[in-house]
């Protein structure tokens, strides 16, 4: 009905004769670059650019056509090709997020793509931004995802600062902005949606609208400032040793030197924070190894959350061992197909129970540091609804970070099935040792490590997406039933440890 009502406003001549024929006076600068383009393209879970952009990239799918990160030599003539695609309202094009994201490139680029141009090309470019800057400004918010909210955040404010024809929205657009960065970022800096790799594309945002303003000499928003002081500190802790984002909660392992550009440029130089209570995340780092944790509630509600409960991911120095399958790429073959597996349960280092997902409505858990150890205990309740089971989990990195032991444990309910699942990175190879108690892994550099457990063990395929892209893997395996002979019953709980330490 939306939709239906749009067109017949939208689509209107009337309406269109509204957003005027006139081009505008000068734009003035941004101050020139876009640091969120290949974050956006993360965050919407799409293909990275390629290293050589060619002629203007079309970007989530039929959502809109806009400038590739690096523009090409003949950049100017294919925005001209374009152009009648885009002067006039059409609901994909027009889209809020979509409209906002095109014209922040093209304020942004403007001077390059006119740079030589006629005055009649020049009228015509400036036009396009105008009349969309126009729209923009008079419907309401609106993002198929929160996060993409920003884009339309940052459009308006962009059009207002480079257009005098919409500047007097500015005040309007700030106080707008404020109110999604009070409602959208954490305590922690964490992002409501919980992805690292959303959360990396919004500090992005943030910083370029920043930027933007601070380049027309006009104090940013203390709130805004606040937010991205938050969010570095917070982007830091998802960081995995080789310097890429952890795959829970939807990360995708993304480009270092974009992470490290985006870090650098928000101006905060904090440390990686050690625990984020409010998105639930918790980091534990000891010697060369990085232990990334998933403590929150994965998105009560959201169709698209990733249901992991204290999951958690392992590198050791830049090489990953222990890891989530990761999400493929939506814009890639079989992308939407893989898409909800990669987001059950047991596409995680966690365990499962009855072979379903754990949907928690509350995780708990509290970190102890001791000379240099880390221990983290917690529990969710996410099979307590179905099956009556809590299940408890203990994850100790001594002080050298060769050695993780870790404890899960079910209480109360009824006999019920479960497997422990821990995905092991490509480059990892797994062996099993005869007994059924060990596997020896091996990574592509330094000593290998050793796997042990007081259940039988079995190594398993396994997928893995960490790029968007699939490759083959292998998983470790810990099977058997809550009240059965796996573990051990102690007072009713069922009880398996596990240790993961470097072979000497």
């Amino acid at each position: 009905m939306r939709e239906f009502l749009h067109r017949i406003v939208f689509g209107n001549p009337l309406y269109d004769a509204s957003l005027g024929s006139r081009p505008p006076g000068p734009l003035a600068s941004m101050g020139g670059g876009l640091l969120s383009v290949h974050a956006a393209q993360m965050a919407d879970n799409l293909s990275p650019f390629p290293a050589a952009a060619g002629a203007v990239t079309e970007l989530g799918g039929d959502a809109f056509r806009a400038l590739p990160l690096m523009l090409p030599v003949d950049a100017r003539s294919a925005v001209d090709s374009r152009l009648p695609n885009l002067v006039r309202w059409t609901p994909a094009a027009w889209r809020p997020d979509v409209l906002g994201e095109r014209i922040s490139r093209l304020t942004d680029a403007f001077e390059m793509l006119t740079g030589g141009a006629s005055a009649r090309a020049r009228a015509q470019l400036g036009r396009t931004v105008l009349r969309g800057a126009r729209h923009l400004h008079r419907v309401p918010m609106s993002a198929p995802r929160p996060w993409r909210r920003f884009l339309t955040h940052r459009g308006r404010i962009f059009s207002a600062l480079a257009l005098a024809e919409v500047r007097r929205a500015l005040a309007r657009d700030l106080r707008a902005l404020g109110a999604d960065v009070d409602r959208q970022v954490l305590g922690d800096g964490g992002h409501i949606e919980r992805s690292p790799s959303k959360a990396l594309a919004v500090l992005a945002l943030l910083i370029e609208i920043r930027d933007a303003l601070a380049h027309h000499q006009m104090e940013p928003p203390a709130g805004l400032i606040s937010a991205i002081d938050r969010m570095a500190p917070f982007i830091r802790a998802l960081r995995m040793g080789d310097g890429e984002l952890t795959l829970l909660g939807g990360g995708r392992a993304g480009d270092e030197d974009l992470i490290e550009a985006v870090l650098s440029a928000s101006g905060n130089h904090g440390r990686a924070m050690a625990y984020a209570p409010h998105t639930g995340y918790c980091r534990l780092r000891s010697g060369q190894t990085t232990v990334l944790v998933d403590t929150g509630r994965g998105g009560a509600g959201d169709p698209d959350a990733h249901l992991s409960p204290l999951a958690f991911e392992l590198c050791i120095g830049k090489m990953r061992l222990v890891t989530s399958c990761g999400l493929a790429c939506a814009d890639i073959a079989g992308g939407e197909t893989w898409g909800p597996a990669l987001r059950k349960t047991a596409a995680h280092a966690t365990l499962v129970l009855g072979g379903q997902d754990a949907h928690p409505t509350e995780v708990h858990a509290e970190r102890r540091d001791h000379d240099g150890a880390r221990l983290l205990e917690g529990w969710h309740d996410g099979y307590e609804k179905a099956y009556g089971i809590r299940h408890h989990r203990a994850l100790y990195l001594d002080a050298g970070g060769g050695d993780l032991r870790g404890e899960d444990r079910l209480s109360g309910g009824f006999a019920t099935p479960f497997a422990i699942r821990f995905h092991l990175h490509p480059d990892v190879a797994a062996l099993p040792v005869e007994g059924g108690q060990e596997a020896l892994l091996k990574l592509p550099r330094g000593p290998g490590w050793r796997f042990r457990c007081d259940g039988r063990l079995d190594v398993e395929d396994s997928v893995y997406f960490g790029d968007g892209l699939r490759h083959r893997s292998r998983q470790i395996v810990i099977a058997g039933e809550h009240g059965g002979d796996c573990g051990g019953d102690h007072g009713g709980d069922t009880v398996v440890k596990w240790r993961l330490a470097m072979d000497r």
